[in-house]
């Protein structure tokens, strides 16, 4: 009977052994043809983003040093140059507020590393707007808030098969780089070698914190990774790609950081009263606010900008002029705001109302958070690693960003950073207040969000309308 199987199985192709034996997503990735996929000729026209789990550290807190487990990467790769555009490293897994914080960091100047890193040796010289960007089906790729922050950045979106990651195959690619090559020797895991040894296992070790990585992912990316020649770019390193590319073709200039960030934030509608915005409980009110709220064909509903990094101010936007300005958060209620990040004050309001005997109403709120603060220092340290990352997010604070917002200050153009990278070479790059039809070498400067279509923009990608509506018309809107 062995003898059987043995001749059967020599008439039977190994993709359809192992697809019957194991899976057929197995046999896939063992027996698929693998292509180069698309062809991009130019940087910036074609950027893959994904989150992924570091599995090659395992973070501890910084004053206490209790381990807290492995953190979450979000990159955004440049498919021309496969080098990396932006990054965003903490606990938050896939979602809005962590897609939002890497396009932040890849549309942006990488400007504030030489002030924040002195001791890394190169600068990191991609920033620009990309034409198309391909992610995944994540919800938080198919949310209607990052569908409309991409068409608001003239932004292409072309979205993967599902279960097809080879669909970003440059990408997977360079996560897997990334797992292997940085990582910090204390936490690296060899768990088959410790168990043997029978010494302690690594995240008992394990001895860097969430800023410590940060610093090291930017050091690899600046110091090795851009600097290492590619088999795919004819042994050039991604970053001479880069540089070529950009001498030739130029750079999209990105918008400014502040018209960037109202950009890349949560969009609301809300009608506005005597008291201000309310949101979430929260009440944002402002002597301009009052003022545009009265105005003659002043619209019911007001376009509102919600930052899901820090409560302390949402932006709304004047329907006379087009543009946003701030409403801070009413004073009592700054404590419980300013600083705290939407899943922090979601994860406060909700432990409120679901324990009336501990907490009486909604003013409670920030016991409730001084109470997930004093648990979280407490269970530092303990429980599984998903309850350890689940407390840092609940307690941690989106350092990264403030990084960034302090080298932001007036000073450093967009010109003198990129010329600066390319030791002083002319290169196309214009001005942010360029012409809405103005070229840079041959890539078309999108428009200002004043003189897009935001309903034809809307049909053409799927977006819902109601979530991008423009605002601008107080008749129609009473």
């Amino acid at each position: 009977m062995r003898s059987f199987y043995r001749f059967r199985d020599r008439r039977i192709d190994q993709h359809t052994l192992v697809a019957t034996r194991r899976s057929k997503q197995e046999a896939d990735a063992l027996y698929r043809p693998v292509g180069s996929g698309p062809v991009v000729e130019r940087i910036n026209d074609y950027w893959e983003i994904d989150h992924t789990e570091h599995t090659g550290v395992l973070a501890v807190d910084g004053a206490t040093g209790l381990m807290i487990g492995h953190p979450w990467v979000s990159v955004v790769l440049d498919r021309c140059s496969t080098m990396p555009v932006g990054f965003h490293l903490g606990f938050d897994g896939p979602s809005i507020f962590a897609t939002f914080e890497c396009l932040r960091n890849a549309v942006l100047p990488k400007d504030y590393m030489r002030e924040a890193y002195p001791q890394i040796e190169n600068d990191w010289p991609c920033f620009g707007l990309p034409r198309t960007i391909v992610p995944d089906n994540g919800s938080d790729f198919r949310s209607s808030h990052f569908m409309a922050a991409c068409l608001l950045l003239a932004t292409d979106i072309q979205y993967t098969p599902v279960a097809k990651p080879w669909y970003k195959g440059r990408l997977e690619r360079f996560f897997q780089t990334l797992q292997t090559q940085c990582r910090s020797a204390s936490s690296a895991r060899f768990a088959d070698y410790y168990r043997r040894a029978r010494r302690k296992q690594p995240d008992q070790v394990s001895l860097i914190t969430l800023e410590e990585l940060t610093m090291l992912l930017h050091k690899w990316i600046a110091d090795v990774y851009a600097v290492s020649p590619h088999r795919r770019s004819d042994g050039r390193c991604p970053r001479q790609v880069w540089e070529n590319s950009a001498r030739v073709h130029g750079i999209v200039p990105p918008p400014s950081r502040e018209r960037l960030f109202s950009i890349l934030s949560l969009t609301e509608f809300r009608v506005p009263h005597k008291y201000g915005i309310e949101f979430l409980g929260l009440r944002y009110n402002s002597a301009r606010l009052a003022k545009v709220r009265i105005a003659p064909n002043a619209p019911k509903e007001f376009r509102v900008q919600i930052d899901p990094g820090d409560f302390g101010a949402i932006r709304v936007q004047d329907f006379e002029t087009g543009e946003f300005f701030p409403v801070e958060v009413d004073t009592s209620q700054r404590g419980i705001a300013a600083g705290v990040t939407l899943h922090q004050y979601k994860v406060a309001r909700a432990l409120v109302r679901n324990t009336p005997d501990r907490f009486s109403s909604d003013a409670d709120i920030a016991k409730a958070l001084v109470y997930i603060m004093e648990y979280g220092r407490e269970r530092q340290g303990k429980g599984t690693q998903r309850e350890r990352r689940a407390i840092a997010r609940h307690t941690f604070k989106p350092t990264h960003r403030e990084i960034q917002q302090q080298a932001g200050a007036p000073g450093h153009s967009l010109r003198s950073v990129t010329e600066e990278f390319l030791d002083g070479t002319d290169m196309p790059v214009q001005d942010a207040a360029a012409a809405p039809d103005a070229t840079v070498g041959d890539t078309l400067v999108p428009p200002p969000e004043d003189d897009l279509d935001l309903d034809a923009e809307a049909r053409r990608l799927g977006v819902r309308s109601d979530t991008i509506r423009d605002m601008g018309d107080g008749d129609e809107q009473k």
